[in-house]
């Protein structure tokens, strides 16, 4: 080809390039061409709305959390993907040294393609159901449907006292059965869900109340009493469990099953339950008899999502670019791609002032746990490391007006045996909350459940007990994770990890979590990292968590394109 022919086929795709493309964007150091949207391409409103990449596809994903009634309203047609989860069933109630509630059965659970046309779609989300008491049962948890695509509630656990004893529920998983006259478990509907687990016979000790089904588990699969477990599903842009069954309640607490699952109340210290998870359709945790009647936990609500591919690679533009002013404005360059950055650090409440609406990539952090205490004797017992605060990271669509942005507080870290130490403040912006971490463990010998960590965003560490091995905490799933167990050892006396590792004054976690003191007090979690606080060695304060942070960006649109050769 000659020099020329050369310089003209050039210059004849820049004139091309430069009419076809709206915009240049860079993700991630990669810098791509969007493309204008093409028929066949479904396009659709409603719900929460968000795009993402998953596996090289970006999505337009329409998240329906509310509880009641809603639409999805269909411009134009095409295959869609859907999750359809229900409420979780409320957990049953105990009674005093009479009976042990059984956990509540997860929401139903389904997920699959399907064809829609240019039409309106009612949604519809189910309520949580709640937990019951000594004397009432518990309620199923609501249905869930996207059309005619419907998933029932969960079933309430077994419980009630002698004279008013009750079974376990129906649904789509089953709730769990109780201990006492009325060990009868509920059903789970296959598909969709699993049975609830069976009760120990109250000749037997310890006492396990039945665990309520999960997903992709019957209740007591690992173990008498745990809550079965759910189904981890992407379809959100982030991998999370739906769905998964209540605890039952033991001497010592029993998790739920991961979805979301609520963990079951503890005779031991009169541990209350506690309830399903928001938005996962996870089922309460059964209530305790000794030491009080203590009801039942409600289960959580479920959720409806509806996503589908955009016909665009990289950032999803020609989505309107935003225009907005608050917290501290920086911009940057990266690989020719100009980014205006809200970076917000001040604990409490904020503003997001949006005088064009457009779509908004999002990095919320909640505020870290602070480390549990030690304990005062000659053994060393150490508090548990405080949880990171949880991680949310998504795209979010704004419109004009001003939106409220909070930054969660780290947690104090605890100065007296009988208190953990304290969970995180939660930072939200828009339908986005990061939880804060769960608060370390405190050593107390009386055992009444301060030594287990706190669940949260990522959850608090237990506290080493001389004589005691206590249980993990659970983190958020698609926020954080678990907090450490603590093992009765007496030649380690290691105090379970959230922030830090404690009694023999372990190091903090990447990501700004504080040291646990040995003979000295917990290092703080760092500021604006959400990082946890060290546990405090023996005689000595857990540390502070650090305070969290929001941070929003966007690429400013380009008015050229750039060619690779």
């Amino acid at each position: 080809m000659k020099a020329t022919d050369r310089l003209a086929l050039e210059l004849g795709l820049r004139h091309i390039l430069m009419r076809w493309v709206t915009a240049a964007w860079a993700v991630t150091g990669v810098l791509v061409l969007a493309q204008p949207a093409r028929a066949g391409w479904v396009a659709a409103t409603g719900g929460t709305e968000t795009y993402y990449e998953q596996n090289g596809i970006y999505y337009h994903a329409h998240i329906f959390s509310d509880v009641g009634a809603g639409t999805f309203t269909v411009t134009q047609g095409g295959e869609v993907e859907y999750l359809v989860v229900g409420g979780g069933g409320g957990g049953g109630g105990g009674a005093y040294h009479e009976n042990n509630g059984g956990g509540g059965g997860a929401g139903g659970f389904q997920t699959a393609v399907t064809s829609v046309v240019a039409s309106t779609y009612a949604i519809v989300v189910g309520a949580g159901g709640a937990g019951g008491t000594e004397t009432a049962p518990g309620s199923n948890g609501g249905l869930s449907a996207f059309d005619s695509i419907i998933s029932y509630g969960g079933g309430a656990g077994g419980g009630g006292n002698l004279a008013n004893s009750y079974p376990a529920q129906n649904g789509d998983s089953g709730g769990g059965a109780a201990i006492g006259n009325n060990r009868t478990v509920g059903n789970g509907t296959s598909p969709r869900g699993n049975n609830g687990g069976q009760g120990r016979d109250p000749r037997d000790y310890p006492w396990e109340a039945g665990g309520g089904g999960g997903a992709s588990q019957a209740g007591d699969t690992e173990g008498l009493g745990r809550g079965g477990r759910g189904t981890v599903s992407s379809i959100s842009g982030s991998a999370v469990a739906y769905a998964g069954g209540g605890g039952g309640q033991d001497p010592a607490p029993l998790p739920g099953g991961n979805g979301g699952g609520g963990q079951g109340g503890a005779g031991v210290g009169a541990i209350a339950p506690t309830a399903g998870q928001v938005n996962t359709g996870g089922g309460g945790g059964g209530g305790a008899s000794a030491g009080a009647s203590i009801p039942g936990a409600s289960g959580g609500s479920g959720i409806v999502i509806i996503r589908y591919p955009v016909p665009y690679t990289g950032y999803p533009a020609p989505y309107p670019v935003p225009e907005a002013t608050g917290g501290t404005v920086t911009h940057f360059t990266r690989n020719g791609t100009r980014y205006r950055v809200h970076t917000f650090t001040n604990v409490g409440a904020n503003t997001l002032n949006v005088t064009k609406g457009g779509l908004m990539e999002c990095l919320v952090v909640a505020g870290g746990g602070g480390g549990g205490r030690g304990e005062p004797n000659p053994f060393g017992d150490g508090g548990g490391g405080g949880g990171a605060g949880g991680l949310v990271y998504s795209f979010a669509s704004v419109e004009p007006g001003n939106m409220s942005v909070v930054v969660g507080a780290g947690g104090s870290g605890s100065t007296a045996n009988a208190n953990r130490g304290n969970s995180g403040g939660n930072s939200v912006f828009g339908a986005l909350t990061a939880l804060g971490g769960g608060g370390g463990g405190s050593d107390n010998d009386d055992a009444t459940g301060v030594n287990r960590g706190a669940d949260g965003g990522s959850g608090g560490g237990a506290a080493n007990m001389y004589d005691t091995s206590t249980t993990a905490s659970s983190g958020t799933s698609g926020q954080g994770y678990g907090g450490g167990a603590a093992s009765y050892d007496p030649k380690s006396l290691r105090s379970g990890s959230g922030g830090g590792d404690a009694a023999l004054g372990g190091t903090g976690g990447a990501g700004g979590g504080g040291a646990g003191g040995y003979l000295t007090a917990g290092e703080n979690g760092a500021d604006q990292r959400g990082g946890g606080g060290g546990g405090g060695g023996f005689y000595n304060n857990g540390g502070n968590g650090g305070s969290g942070i929001v941070i929003l960006r966007y690429p400013l649109p380009r008015g050229t394109c750039v060619l690779v050769y």
